[in-house]
């Protein structure tokens, strides 16, 4: 049996991965496909708040349509949320659910976090690259289409 992760979250390259995943698991019997959801982790202040209803909607309205996905490809498909990082939820819910694999989207940092984080002489790593650093299991990685200039 094959179990593979799949981080969803509703982008074009999540929903990528996740065909990529179902085409996987129908070539091989008995295979699951685990759809996670990861949501931001909330600060110290928001902890006593209830989640915002807008983002369990969101999460919720995304896991719907990837279990749907699953299901009428035939792949047998479980669902989970969670919040956090996104390189640590996904290596450790791998790890928990002894994961053979996982597929995710590419998740680009914006101009001006690079542009920071270059400015203080750290390196941006991106949320695929330290899972792929962080897993012991293969990791594919749905990467943004670039869109070339023209000189």
């Amino acid at each position: 049996m094959k179990r593979m992760l799949v981080v969803v979250d509703g982008s074009v390259q999540a929903n990528l991965a996740l065909d990529q995943a179902l085409e996987i698991a129908q070539a091989l019997p008995s295979s699951e496909v685990l759809l996670l959801n990861i949501t931001p982790a909330p600060s110290p202040w928001q902890m006593l708040r209830p989640v915002p209803r807008a983002l369990r909607e969101i999460s919720e309205r995304v896991m719907t349509l990837a279990l749907q996905r699953a299901k009428s490809a035939g792949v047998k498909a479980e669902a989970r949320v969670e919040p956090g990082e996104t390189a640590e939820v996904t290596t450790r819910i791998a790890h928990e659910e002894r994961c053979d694999h996982i597929f995710l989207p590419e998740q680009e940092s914006t101009p001006v976090a690079r542009a920071l984080l270059t400015l203080a002489g750290l390196s941006a790593h991106t949320a695929a690259s330290r899972v792929i650093s962080l897993s012991d299991v293969p990791v594919t990685v749905i990467a943004r289409e670039r869109v070339r200039e023209r000189a």
